[in-house]
C-alpha cells in the first residue's frame, strides 16, 4: 500500500489503522465475545458524534489485537479523532497506514506507515501510536485563488451585446460561482455565391 498522500484512489480517508483486520476471529477462533467491530452515534447535548470502535480485531491471519476507534464530529464543524488502546504492527505483510488523506490526493500525512510486501523498496516511517493516545485529523477548507477557465461558443439570432451569467456547483467549494460576461455578436461576413452557364 502506498504512502499519503497519494493521488490515486481511495482518497478522502481517515487510516485509524488501515490494514487487512478480520473481525471474524480474535485472539481465539471464532472471535471471542465483545471483539468485533462497533458503530454509534453520541450526542453531548450540543454537538452528535460518531463512533467506530474496533475492539480486539485481529490482523487477518494472526492473532495480534488492535483496539482503536475513529470519532467523527458530525455537522456543518467536523472534526475528526482517532484514539488507541492498544495496536502493534508485528512485521505485518499487507501493510499499515495510520494517517490522513484530503479529498484528491494532493494532502496528507502518515503517522506510521508500513509498506507491506506490496511496495518494493517501501520503507516503514514513523511510530504505532501508544497506549492511551489520541490523534487528531486538523481540517481546512479549500484554499482561495484557485481558477479554471471553460471554453464555449456562443450564437446569437441577430448582432449585438448581450449579458452571460455562468453558474458553477461543486462538491469541492460551498454555494454557486457566478460570473457574468459580456459578448459582442456580430454579423457573420456573407459568402459570395457564383452561377456557372
Amino acid at each position: 500500500m502506498p504512502a499519503l498522500p497519494d493521488p490515486n484512489r481511495p482518497n478522502n480517508e481517515v487510516g485509524g489503522f488501515w490494514s487487512d483486520l478480520d473481525p471474524t476471529h480474535s485472539t481465539t477462533s471464532p472471535a471471542a465475545p465483545g471483539s468485533g467491530v462497533y458503530t454509534g452515534i453520541l450526542s453531548d447535548g450540543t454537538n452528535n458524534y460518531l463512533f467506530v470502535d474496533y475492539e480486539n480485531v485481529v490482523l487477518f491471519g494472526t492473532t495480534t489485537p488492535q483496539t482503536f476507534e475513529t470519532v467523527i464530529q458530525l455537522g456543518a464543524t467536523e472534526h475528526i479523532w482517532n484514539e488507541y488502546g492498544h495496536v502493534s504492527d508485528n512485521n505485518n505483510t499487507t501493510g499499515v497506514i495510520i494517517g490522513a488523506e484530503n479529498r484528491d490526493g494532493t494532502s496528507g500525512v502518515d503517522q506510521y506507515y508500513n509498506p507491506g510486501i506490496d511496495v518494493s523498496g517501501g520503507t516503514t516511517t514513523g511510530s504505532v501510536p501508544a497506549d492511551g493516545s489520541e490523534y487528531e485529523v486538523l481540517l481546512s477548507g479549500p484554499t482561495a485563488g484557485g481558477s479554471v477557465s471553460i471554453d464555449y461558443d456562443a450564437t446569437a439570432l441577430k448582432p449585438g451585446t448581450y449579458t452571460e451569467t455562468a453558474n458553477l456547483t461543486s462538491d469541492v467549494t460551498p454555494g454557486v460561482t457566478q460570473v457574468t460576461t459580456q459578448l459582442t455578436a456580430t454579423k457573420a461576413p456573407s459568402h459570395g455565391h457564383g452561377h456557372g452557364h
